[in-house]
């Protein structure tokens, strides 16, 4: 398939530029920028986060927010009407690992060539980054024929 070691190379190159950019936007540029918009999304809690938290918030007095909504309501009960986390020192590892695609200006990634949705599309980043695998796969396949000719 490669049939100089310059374009094994290249196809090298590309696929961790790949894997490099999506690390980049989803790790740095994906820095709480105090939106809210993780908070309102249903994310599991260990029961190990559970009790810390009960723990927490028996312990500090923290009163959970009142509000009125209509339909099902997914909000943390925990952000105030600040935008912030009320129980941070005590929150769950899915809230301490949770990436969201929100620049600092608030404006949305359009990486993936569409709009983003409002949090990351973990299925778009796994895309991008089983594509490189099987780029790095296929050299690999390809540089070890090379070398057994």
């Amino acid at each position: 398939m490669f049939s100089e070691e310059s374009e094994a190379a290249l196809v090298v190159h590309q696929a961790l530029s790949k894997i490099q950019t999506v690390e980049d936007i989803y790790t740095s540029k994906g820095d709480c920028k105090g939106c809210g918009e993780c908070c309102s999304r249903f994310l599991p809690m260990s029961k190990f986060d559970m009790q810390r938290l009960c723990n927490y918030v028996r312990k500090h007095n923290i009163k959970p927010q009142k509000r009125v909504a209509r339909g099902i309501d997914l909000m943390c009960p925990y952000l105030t009407d600040t935008k912030e986390c009320a129980v941070y020192h005590a929150r769950p590892e899915v809230c301490r690992t949770y990436r969201c695609d929100k620049h600092v200006r608030g404006e949305l990634l359009d990486f993936f060539g569409c709009n983003s949705a409002e949090v990351c599309d973990m299925y778009a980043v796994a895309g991008v980054l089983e594509m490189s695998n099987d780029d790095l796969r296929k050299l690999a396949d390809e540089l070890e024929e090379h070398t057994e000719d």
